[in-house]
């Protein structure tokens, strides 16, 4: 039986890792339904054996976060127009699912074909976009069905560890510097629908601008987002949270060992 004192550890954890997310949409009207799916960390020698296999190492932050907890997804349901809706998703996909995607051939998916990274490249105008050369890596942090996909790059010209964002229209754009960063502006943004969209330049549709005006109506406000995410006053993901979630699962190991 789990004591009292690694529950509360757990959701100790849960809160420092979202800034309260939860207890704070927990106060918005219209919110129900909020689904955390609360993960065992990686092991060490699963995320070793990730890293011999795509021949590289994960990013500090990253490799920190698999260590405590493997993935992420919070999930919100919001009663718009008289109907129930999910519309909040903040996702990053386990170990097994950041999947390598960088390739040259078309890829099926849900029986529609879609273009190879290396077609993407040739129709790509943005300037800075990611380079897809030989030593170039692309995995995929969170894919939202026919929207859009935020990824892991590995630039072939810098080889910067960055998260860039693939829209509907086949462009890249560079979302954030660092997995952490990219994970607060996950957080501050709840989750909402098309809320990568304020930080490259793509206009919200009527309806995602609805929601974030009844959610979370800082986010349209007449500053821009992305300069009031980006202040180091904004509050920080802890690191030492990692390590104590490192040290409580170690101790639950332990203890079931000793059980047997």
């Amino acid at each position: 039986m789990t004591s009292g004192s690694e529950l509360f550890s757990e959701e100790q954890f849960y809160d420092d890792l979202t800034l309260n997310l939860i207890k704070s949409l927990d106060w918005i009207p219209g919110v129900h339904n909020i689904k955390l799916d609360k993960r065992q960390p990686c092991e060490k020698t699963s995320i070793l054996a990730w890293e011999q296999r795509q021949c590289c190492q994960l990013p500090l932050d990253l490799k920190n976060f698999y260590l405590s907890v493997d993935g992420f997804e919070l999930t919100y349901d919001f009663r718009y127009a008289g109907e129930l809706l999910t519309v909040g998703r903040l996702c990053i996909n386990s170990l097994m699912d950041l999947r390598r995607i960088y390739g040259y051939s078309i890829i099926e998916q849900s029986g529609e074909l879609l273009p190879s990274l290396k077609d993407l490249d040739i129709v790509n105008t943005v300037e800075g976009k990611p380079s897809f050369g030989p030593n170039s890596k692309i995995f995929e942090l969170d894919y939202n069905e026919g929207v859009s996909m935020v990824c892991l790059v590995y630039n072939d010209s810098s080889h910067a560890q960055e998260i860039w964002f693939l829209d509907r229209s086949l462009n890249w754009f560079k979302l954030a510097s660092n997995f952490s960063q990219y994970f607060r502006m996950m957080l501050y943004h709840h989750g909402l629908p098309e809320w990568q969209f304020l930080h490259v330049g793509i206009g919200l549709s009527p309806w995602a601008e609805q929601l974030m005006i009844a959610i979370a109506p800082h986010l349209v406000s007449p500053e821009p987002a992305k300069k009031v995410v980006s202040r180091s006053s904004e509050p920080q993901i802890d690191p030492n949270i990692f390590k104590v979630r490192h040290k409580l699962s170690k101790k639950n190991k332990d203890k079931k060992k000793y059980l047997k």
